[in-house]
């Protein structure tokens, strides 16, 4: 059995962030490869027989694994970077949500020829390594090719707003990709599964409660302000929608002291945010 880790190349490293290679040989011991919770993925798994399966995992709340079957396969695992297997796949977020998504569904003659160049490989055991990164990596790149500009507003999009997740950055967004409001509202609600602003403010408040956590201000005024609110009302606010509970009441009570009985708030629908 064996397997190892590839850095991707310059033109998908903005896209992807590893590669796995995996080549499977019966030793009496049954092999289950596991795709990490979390992780978008292609996956390419060829069969002893020439049978050959591609499949585009979404970031599911459990890991898939799965079992193989025959004496001996070859499965390259390709995990990308946060939110961007949608969009180089052109594929609905919410379609990726509900399952695993076959390659024949959305790039039929790909599928054909991954299948036949796949089973090539297989015949060449000792060169399966680089022939797959090789064989994958490319069709990815051509792949990114075809949807660069979608794949281009919603990478620095995504980037923009974790490294900086304040309001001017959804300005600063529109101005830099040339996409009006509507549009980018439409891009993030099909291929993130969010309004850019509701997961601008997801970030931010993200980024004050690890501040918050790790003692990263002297009081919650200071926070607010270092993590771009524009005062402490509206930290509280974005506080309480998404933990449901105070900042004070956090600090003094920790998570095991904090009411079981006590009432959320009820969101709206995220989306018309």
């Amino acid at each position: 059995m064996d397997h190892g880790y590839h850095r991707p190349g310059s033109g998908t490293a903005a896209y992807l962030s590893t590669l796995l290679t995996w080549h499977y040989r019966s030793s009496g011991e049954p092999g289950w490869p596991v795709l990490p919770a979390g992780v978008s993925a292609f996956v390419c798994l060829g069969e002893a027989g020439g049978s050959c399966r591609f499949w585009l995992q979404s970031q599911t709340l459990s890991p898939r694994d799965f079992e193989l079957h025959g004496n001996e396969c070859l499965l390259a695992a390709v995990f990308f970077r946060p939110f961007m297997a949608a969009p180089v796949f052109g594929v609905p977020v919410d379609r990726l949500m509900q399952g695993p998504v076959s390659l024949s569904e959305v790039d039929s003659d790909a599928a054909d020829q991954l299948t036949a160049a796949l089973s090539a490989l297989a015949a060449k055991p000792d060169a399966a390594a680089a022939g797959l990164c090789e064989l994958v990596e490319g069709y990815l790149l051509r792949r990114i090719h075809r949807n660069r500009e979608l794949c281009e507003i919603i990478r620095q999009a995504v980037d923009m707003i974790l490294t900086h997740p304040e309001q001017d950055t959804l300005r600063e967004i529109k101005d830099l990709c040339a996409v009006s409001d509507r549009r980018l509202q439409r891009l993030f609600n099909t291929y993130v599964g969010l309004s850019p602003n509701r997961f601008r403010r997801l970030c931010q408040f993200q980024q004050s409660f690890q501040q918050l956590q790790h003692g990263g201000a002297e009081d919650l005024t200071d926070l607010a302000l270092q993590a771009g609110y524009a005062d402490q009302s509206h930290f509280n606010r974005s506080f309480r929608e998404f933990t449901g509970h105070s900042p004070g009441g956090y600090l003094k009570n920790g998570l095991r002291g904090l009411p079981k009985n006590r009432k959320r708030e009820n969101n709206s629908n995220p989306r018309d945010k």
